[in-house]
């Protein structure tokens, strides 16, 4: 009884102590990654005018998604989110200026829509040219 007691405690100790790795291991990126650099657009759909910038990507093999958007008048903000598929999700900048892209990144044409507080909808999509 003793040594199954033993062999009980050993086996939960490795687990715990894995368990980090593993947890660590799908947040953090890994491979190669596919590097996508966009012109951007943010656009209200109802109302004139739209905002430009970059958008830099890399996109890793378990789905990781990072980058750096630099709006055309501002200060350059890091990305972070996930794609599965070709669906991709992301959030630029944090606080209060922090919004949420969720959209499609096929045949390397962006095409989302931000999350921004408000009743706007807005678009964020690349655009030819980058």
């Amino acid at each position: 009884m003793k040594n199954v007691l033993r062999a009980a405690a050993a086996s939960a100790a490795l687990l715990l102590a894995a368990a980090p790795a593993a947890v660590l291991a799908a947040t953090e990126s890994t491979g190669q990654p596919q590097h996508f650099a966009f012109r951007t657009q943010l656009s209200d759909r109802y109302h004139a005018g739209a905002y430009e910038g970059t958008l830099s990507l890399n996109v890793y093999p378990n789905g990781v998604v990072q980058g750096l958007y630099t709006p055309f008048d501002g200060t350059p903000q890091n990305v972070a989110g996930g794609m599965t598929g070709s669906q991709i999700w992301f959030d630029l900048g944090r606080g209060a200026d922090r919004f949420h892209v969720i959209g499609t990144l096929r045949n390397g044409a962006l095409h989302a829509t931000a999350q921004i507080p408000g009743p706007d909808v807005w678009e964020f999509d690349s655009v030819s040219g980058g």
